[in-house]
């Protein structure tokens, strides 16, 4: 959601970046979608913590030896 105030947030956001790179800088594209962002994602943020509210709370555990033995690292120059 918060990538859509950006000029290279998402894919879409990008072809039209290219597109009007011309007459449009990186920070006038800021400007005119940011105030969007900033009214929507307050109510989105409360939504997704009302409908995956329960996922959200408690204690998470993860063994962290049996994830790295499960999936090694292979390339290391690739990381």
């Amino acid at each position: 959601v918060c990538g859509t105030a950006t000029m290279i947030g998402d894919p879409p956001n990008i072809i039209v970046g290219n597109m009007l790179s011309d007459y449009l800088t990186f920070t006038d594209f800021l400007i005119n979608l940011g105030p969007g962002v900033l009214i929507t994602a307050p109510p989105l943020f409360v939504y997704l913590t009302w409908y995956f509210g329960d996922g959200l709370r408690g204690q998470m555990s993860a063994d962290v030896e049996a994830l790295q033995r499960s999936y090694p690292i292979t390339n290391k120059p690739l990381l």
